[in-house]
């Protein structure tokens, strides 16, 4: 085989890998209280630099993140997607009666998934968007974590948005959405075009939080998630549009 042939082979086995990482391989996390998670693994091209675990937003599926995370896998890092219970490929049927919340997501969910990764030496780095953030502080195993990279983690409260935001914020979580959320017992955010469904659990809390001027930090009844955030000691990137 000459060079040229050799060279074209190469390029042809080097676009199957790369198309291949792109699709992704699905997989299932089982969870610590055993519920089950959709994954997607995105293959890195070789050598690998490291891994990546995307955290998504509120009510974000994790295709969302699918090119960004072939992107990466292009760069050389192993990259992970995963879908929160009650989320996407994570949801199992009506999300009525669904006990879940924002601190389940981030201690059973992403934790869950964290502790799935191969503790190889290779570098972790977390990829966190909105509550994906949030959830970096409740971690109880975040010193796995090489790094993060974070964008668009908002306090939530009406009272930093200019004056007609607060009006419409206001009217949406005093007017709008609990009556709704009697009525189907879970928070129905495809109505809005405003992302997924999401279980009344994560309502409630999101509900309560967006209350105070810094969030769950401020939560008199979340002492525990403000001393977890205290400890957190991965060097972190933080972006915001």
């Amino acid at each position: 085989m000459d060079a040229e042939a050799r060279s074209h082979l190469s390029r042809t086995l080097s676009a199957r890998v790369t198309k291949q990482a792109n699709r992704g391989e699905p997989r299932t996390i089982v969870a610590d209280d055993g519920v089950s998670l959709a994954a997607t693994h995105f293959t890195a091209a070789t050598p690998v630099r490291g891994r990546i675990l995307v955290a998504g937003a509120t009510g974000v599926p994790q295709t969302f993140y699918a090119r960004f995370a072939a992107h990466a896998a292009g760069a050389g890092f192993e990259t992970v997607t995963f879908d929160y219970r009650g989320i996407g490929r994570s949801k199992r049927g009506s999300l009525v009666g669904l006990d879940a919340s924002f601190v389940d997501w981030a201690r059973k969910d992403l934790a869950s998934v964290i502790d799935s990764i191969p503790d190889d030496g290779a570098p972790l780095f977390l990829v966190a968007h909105s509550f994906g953030g949030h959830a970096l502080g409740m971690l109880p195993n975040h010193a796995k974590l090489s790094g993060a990279w974070i964008c668009a983690v908002g306090a939530g409260w009406a009272g930093w948005n200019p004056v007609k935001e607060r009006i419409r914020l206001w009217a949406l979580w005093n007017v709008v959405f609990p009556p709704l959320v009697r009525l189907k017992r879970y928070m129905p955010m495809s109505m809005f075009g405003m992302g997924e469904d999401l279980p009344l659990g994560v309502y409630r809390q999101w509900r309560r939080w967006c209350g105070f001027p810094h969030y769950f930090l401020d939560d008199p009844a979340a002492a525990d998630l403000k001393a977890a955030c205290a400890t957190v000691r991965v060097p972190i990137l933080a972006m915001s549009a």
